[in-house]
């Protein structure tokens, strides 16, 4: 898990620059004063929300800030990690220029929002998402299903359920219930959103960044643990000329 959040100066002048962008052109409607408070109670109170449960996750740009932006790392659910396969093409070090493995940690995924004063009765919050491991198209096929949760409960508070459905919904919506699959994709086949933040990069940096990551994280999960036996070994010392197993539990 990341110790600190780094906003992304793209993602968050692309959602300032939406949100100018409709209320040049209309798009963002002239509310009554009531609607407005009753907005801004909502919006208040769904952030106190989101920072109770994902608070280590969560980044407020901006504490006082009005329109409120924020974002968060999402982190995809894999209890016993995932096999990826990438295509490695003109690679010579790769067998059949494949590379297959697994990882127990996938990069989260970045989910940075803007509220407008509209959100949540009439207007969705405006969002730019970044994975690292994912192709443009891809990232493009999450913001759309995004786009499709608020349109089935337009009105209503959103953030939670997005989060909750990258987390849960991410692999299966891509169809990577399997494993995830890396390869070079054709950007011409489909187009990209332009709500996909983040570098493009190579299916060989990819692997690396999958790796490495994943690396990073075993790590920090070892020395935490052995942290806490170091503190429960000192709790419970061995006494001297004895037998005695001792027996450390969690």
């Amino acid at each position: 898990m990341e110790s600190a959040l780094s906003p992304s100066p793209e993602a968050v002048g692309m959602l300032h620059e939406m949100a100018l962008r409709d209320s040049q052109q209309g798009e963002e409607p002239d509310l009554p004063d009531e609607q407005l408070r009753s907005n801004d109670q909502l919006q208040k109170d769904e952030m106190l929300a989101v920072e109770a449960i994902y608070g280590d996750n969560l980044n407020i740009l901006g504490e006082n800030s009005v329109p409120r932006y924020f974002q968060i790392y999402v982190y995809c659910e894999i209890p016993d990690g995932i096999s990826v396969s990438a295509e490695l093409r003109g690679v010579d070090d790769y067998p059949n220029n494949q590379s297959k493995f697994s990882v127990e940690h996938l990069a989260p995924i970045s989910l940075t929002c803007l509220m407008p004063p509209s959100y949540p009765s009439h207007h969705p919050p405006y969002l730019s998402l970044g994975v690292q491991w994912l192709d443009s198209v891809k990232v493009s096929t999450l913001c759309h299903m995004l786009d499709s949760i608020w349109a089935q409960q337009s009105g209503q508070e959103v953030i939670f359920e997005w989060v909750q459905w990258l987390e849960s919904s991410t692999l299966s919506h891509l169809g990577f219930d399997g494993g995830i699959i890396i390869h070079k994709s054709d950007s011409t086949m489909a187009p990209v959103d332009a709500r996909v933040t983040g570098e493009i990069l190579s299916v060989e940096d990819v692997v690396q960044q999958l790796i490495s990551y994943d690396e990073e994280q075993c790590l920090e999960t070892f020395r935490r643990g052995l942290h806490v036996y170091t503190i429960c070994f000192s709790e419970h010392p061995v006494r001297e000329n004895t037998t005695d197993t001792v027996y450390i539990g969690h």
